[in-house]
């Protein structure tokens, strides 16, 4: 399980700025979400760039260095925790991935993800570590390529793996050279929900300047709306112009 927050501004921030007091508050959550800590974002040249680490986000210099000092006007910011089996500590597999023009983060789980990366083309098979999250991002990553088509890339991996796996949590944020990407996600039976029911809400705040989503058990983002399960938010990066959509058949 993982805690995931990103930004789309209209003038270049950093991330400890835009958040502002609430900061240290969001760097806490990494007392359990110990596992890595990754950034990724769009810099001046409008490329993508990532910069993580599998090291707990509150014992790291590197990440408040890059909190204070990496100015952007859109990025991801993912804290992870390796829940599950086989969910290796390693740089390989710290969120956020990048691939093809796209960066890529997700909470959650799925069992079964091999079974899944066979769906994928042979020259998207190629992960760098080995987990479901990567598997996930690989078959969005494909479906785009026959489709052409963001959203609706999105829409169908999540039915894809609703359809035919077993999974906790889909929640993920990508960001394109074009768009970011937020998607709520999660099958309602998970039993940890009868333990934290708000473990796969996600919050966004839409502001003049700014739109921060974010997970929850962040204090400042239960402020906030939620998306609806089975709901996707769209931000234009340069308008900032928002769009959501409930995946049709998002049902249980």
């Amino acid at each position: 399980m993982c805690r995931l927050i990103a930004f789309a501004s209209r003038e270049p921030v950093n991330f400890h700025d835009l958040i502002g007091d609430s900061f240290q508050d969001f760097v806490e959550l990494s007392e359990r979400h110990r596992d890595g800590w990754g950034f990724a974002w769009l810099n001046e040249a409008n490329e993508l760039q990532v910069v993580k680490a599998p090291e707990e986000a509150r014992r790291s210099g590197s990440f408040r260095f890059q909190a204070e000092n990496v100015r952007a006007r859109t990025m991801i910011t993912h804290l992870r925790w390796a829940y599950g089996e086989g969910m290796n500590v390693c740089e390989e597999n710290t969120h956020p991935f990048l691939k093809n023009g796209a960066a890529f983060e997700h909470n959650g789980t799925m069992n079964d993800s091999r079974r899944l990366l066979q769906i994928v083309p042979q020259h998207l098979r190629d992960l760098d570590g080995n987990t479901d999250s990567e598997v996930m991002f690989r078959v969005i990553l494909s479906f785009y390529e026959q489709t052409g088509s963001m959203e609706e890339a999105i829409e169908k991996t999540l039915l894809e793996i609703k359809n035919g796996y077993t999974f906790t949590g889909l929640n993920f944020l990508m960001l394109t050279k074009e768009k970011l990407y937020a998607g709520c996600a999660f099958h309602p039976g998970t039993p940890l929900l009868k333990e934290e029911p708000d473990l796969y809400d996600l919050h966004y705040s839409i502001q003049d300047r700014h739109i921060i989503i974010a997970s929850s058990q962040w204090p400042k983002a239960g402020e906030w709306p939620m998306l609806a399960n089975g709901e996707i938010l769209s931000i234009d990066c340069k308008s900032l112009e928002t769009a959501t959509w409930k995946i049709n058949g998002w049902n249980f």
